[in-house]
């Protein structure tokens, strides 16, 4: 116990949302209408040719991901299965569903890493693009020297941030499961974890766009953070879902810069 209290007080200022208790319905569905909201925005004529690249994108990535899978799929069982356990075909044919299942799973994780940083230039965009047609006002960002290249070379630097960030948290919370009295609240903190990292990975856009460094991200989601677990957990759903999290990353970047837009800019804050 000692040493947990000593990581939680070295990472006191870069706490997740565990610590304060200011979280209120209203907020949490508020951050999971805006996902949903998303939706119809991203259909908008003026949109639509911006979220088809992203689309794109993901299609391709998840495509060869699962052909990977499923052509190896095979050997997978092979090598890990006993030959007289695949001789009873019954059973051969529920471990097959069974590692293909998790093989999907597991495309699907690899998947949302490799499409968000691929893609992260595009979304750039896209976040331009909706902050433009909810406020009827360019972001600060459009047209601003280096275009593309500079997007990339920023996402790359934020993926670097969320990544140290990530790991300091992940040995806090791993920890947890070492410990007999808080291994029951080890899982539920984990699962609100992920909602925070994926509210952090999406309001990237929208503060970029406005020059908003990580750290004044943390600051802002901390503010906010009914709206911003609500959104993060919804958004943790669907990228759990084969197939439907291929329309996750385009939808999540319109959702949060609308939600960016309307409640969470600095400028809408109390």
């Amino acid at each position: 116990m000692p040493l947990l209290a000593l990581l939680c007080s070295r990472y006191q200022a870069i706490m997740p949302p565990f610590k304060q208790t200011n979280i209120t319905m209203t907020q949490f569905f508020t951050g999971i209408n805006y996902f949903f909201k998303g939706f119809g925005i991203a259909m908008h004529e003026k949109i639509r040719m911006y979220v088809i690249i992203p689309l794109s994108i993901n299609f391709v990535i998840f495509s060869v991901l699962i052909w990977f899978a499923f052509v190896n799929l095979q050997n997978y069982i092979n090598k890990f299965i006993p030959d007289w356990l695949l001789s009873i075909e019954f059973i051969s044919s529920i471990i097959g569903f069974i590692i293909g299942l998790g093989l999907i799973i597991v495309a699907s994780f690899v998947f949302a890493l490799v499409a968000n940083l691929i893609a992260a230039p595009f979304n750039a965009i896209l976040s331009e693009k909706v902050e433009q047609l909810l406020t009827h006002t360019p972001p600060p960002s459009t047209g601003r020297l280096g275009g593309v290249f500079q997007s990339y070379v920023h996402a790359i630097s934020s993926q670097i941030h969320k990544l140290w960030y990530t790991l300091l948290w992940s040995i806090v919370l791993l920890i947890l499961f070492l410990i007999p009295l808080t291994t029951i609240i080890a899982p539920p903190l984990w699962m609100i974890f992920g909602a925070w990292m994926l509210a952090l990975e999406y309001i990237d856009y929208p503060a970029n766009n406005h020059e908003i460094l990580f750290k004044q991200q943390r600051e802002i989601l901390r503010k906010n953070r009914g709206a911003s677990l609500g959104f993060g957990g919804i958004t943790m759903l669907f990228t759990m879902i084969p197939i439907l999290n291929l329309v996750v990353m385009p939808i999540a970047v319109v959702a949060m810069t609308a939600l960016y837009v309307d409640k969470l800019s600095p400028t809408n804050q109390d």
